[in-house]
């Protein structure tokens, strides 16, 4: 929801809508057609990949307009830049993992995927840290 209010394009802002439409529609008819079982025994691998596609597609769009204007000249002072630059990298990390994750088999590939995760978690966190030091210092 935070590009909702930092983006200043109608296009970017209707493909938000139309991809949280399509999110809710996916959330209805993935509960319906799975059932009870998905959600107690089993995991979902649909939902969080349409999720991370859609979310991955917002970063971009974000990106785009961030790159096309005069705010790129001081990037490096900019929470939202650095806030969707870790997004970026840990969503497209995590996309191929989520896709294979309901196929796999607990042993030495799942803790390589797990440490793969765990590893794309700290690199998104780090940006997040560099992003909140670096725009608390243009506030001095």
């Amino acid at each position: 929801m935070m590009y909702g209010e930092v983006s200043r394009d109608v296009g970017a802002r209707l493909l938000r809508d139309i991809n949280l439409f399509i999110f809710n529609v996916s959330v209805i008819l993935t509960s319906f057609y799975f059932g009870r079982v998905v959600f107690l025994d089993k995991f979902n691998n649909v939902l969080p990949v349409i999720g991370a596609l859609q979310i991955s597609v917002l970063l971009m769009l974000f990106l785009r307009e961030f790159l096309l204007s005069e705010e790129i000249l001081n990037y490096k002072r900019s929470i939202y830049f650095w806030i969707t630059t870790g997004l970026l990298l840990y969503y497209l990390g995590t996309l191929p993992l989520t896709v294979f994750f309901s196929f796999m088999k607990v042993g030495g590939s799942f803790v390589l995927v797990y440490k793969v995760q765990n590893a794309l978690t700290i690199l998104m966190h780090i940006c997040f840290i560099i992003g909140g030091l670096w725009s608390w210092n243009k506030d001095k």
